[in-house]
């Protein structure tokens, strides 16, 4: 009797230990990023296939980006800037100039800036961006969260072909590389209204517990 008392009263202290312990989230890869345009240049919009003002949108392959920032504890990330910026579908990097912005004419804006939200949501509409030289198709991130410091990455699409021959992508491990990969699925039924392409970025750190 005394033997089963303690073996209930082992695996009921296990059972709260594991309770108790808090859950973990492995850090995403941190991936140096290139030609960042500064942070003067960014137009602060989450859409970048249409500036702010602009009736019509640029031409390409529509993409919703969606991310999910959270903290090594895995508590989702509130407003932490998030910028991002890319090549247009024809392969050029050009982040949208003072007469682009007032001309009538469409224009990619080749970057944006938005806010995570109470559950560390960001989405960003753009354009599936070329491919340049030896690089895969790719989209460059900066996060900007209280109390972390400021994470660079690369993302990449699931399954493109091009990913193998990308020296950035070569250098991380088979699961880094899945972390560092949009998930693509249809945006809606119509093959032609474009792609989602979902992922989660773990900053290194704890986000602190707001006061009220």
């Amino acid at each position: 009797m005394r033997v089963w008392l303690a073996l209930l009263l082992l695996v009921s202290s296990l059972a709260s230990a594991q309770v108790a312990s808090p859950q973990m989230c492995a850090a995403s890869p941190s991936i140096s990023t290139a030609n960042y345009p500064g942070a003067r240049s960014i137009p602060t919009s989450n859409d970048l296939t249409r500036y702010n003002g602009k009736s019509v949108s640029a031409d390409g392959q529509r993409l919703l980006v969606q991310l999910r920032l959270r903290d090594t504890r895995c508590v989702p990330i509130q407003g932490a800037v998030v910028e991002m910026w890319q090549v247009n579908p024809f392969g050029s990097f050009r982040i949208i100039s003072d007469q682009d912005r007032v001309t009538p004419n469409a224009v990619f804006s080749g970057a944006g800036r938005t806010y995570s939200d109470n559950n560390g949501g960001v989405q960003f509409i753009t354009l599936f961006p070329a491919a340049l030289k030896n690089q895969a198709p790719r989209i460059h991130v900066r996060v900007k969260a209280p109390n972390f410091a400021v994470y660079d990455t690369i993302l990449y699409f699931e399954n493109d072909v091009r990913n193998t021959n990308d020296a950035a992508y070569k250098r991380l491990s088979a699961d880094a590389r899945r972390r560092v990969e949009l998930k693509m699925e249809p945006w809606t039924n119509d093959p032609n209204a474009g792609f989602i392409g979902a992922t989660e970025i773990i900053l290194p750190g704890k986000a602190r517990y707001r006061s009220y």
